[in-house]
């Protein structure tokens, strides 16, 4: 179990870095207005990230999440 979760950890934040370095790159920003209180650009990237985390989890570790499969294919036929 604790390998698992080390291997969650690193997932997500080598993908969290990666997609952030191209988000900034690419211009995915949110960019401050009159309405935003952040002074800077922000990644739009979190919830890919998360979504890449999840999906490693459910293909390395399908025993952990029921039905994962049918989470990764969107659903049972």
């Amino acid at each position: 179990m604790l390998t698992t979760t080390a291997g969650v950890l690193t997932v997500s934040t080598l993908s969290l870095l990666s997609m952030r370095k191209a988000a900034l790159h690419y211009g995915f920003v949110d960019s401050p207005c009159n309405r935003k209180r952040h002074s800077g650009e922000i990644p739009l990237v979190g919830g890919a990230s998360l979504f890449v985390s999840v999906v490693f989890i459910c293909l390395t570790q399908p025993m952990l999440v029921p039905m994962s499969y049918d989470y990764l294919i969107g659903g049972r036929f």
